[in-house]
């Protein structure tokens, strides 16, 4: 179990302007959810790109390391 599982919720509180608050609303209406849940959803694919594009960038160092270390 990592430290992450015994974490507590934290609550956040942004400021959006209002036509992206139309955005969200709009989204959330269409999918059938809260606008927290909205936000959520976003923040979570926005940490699994970021996950995701780390990885890429250390799989491609990783090569490029170990080709040049072959050279």
């Amino acid at each position: 179990m990592s430290n992450l599982d015994n974490k507590k919720d934290i609550k956040y509180q942004l400021y959006v302007t209002s036509k992206m608050d139309d955005k969200v609303q709009f989204i959330a209406e269409s999918m059938g959810l809260s606008k927290s849940e909205v936000i959520r959803y976003f923040i979570a694919q926005g940490c699994m790109g970021f996950d995701q594009s780390v990885n890429l960038i250390r799989d491609n160092a990783d090569k490029i390391i170990d080709k040049a270390v072959k050279q």
